[in-house]
């Protein structure tokens, strides 16, 4: 969950949320 605080401090938008999980699942 840290990284993805690290990656996300913010609410995502449009194709991010797949970006940032994408990410945070490496």
């Amino acid at each position: 969950m840290d990284k993805f605080k690290l990656v996300a401090p913010y609410e995502p938008t449009g194709d991010q949320p797949q970006a940032i999980d994408a990410l945070v699942n490496g």
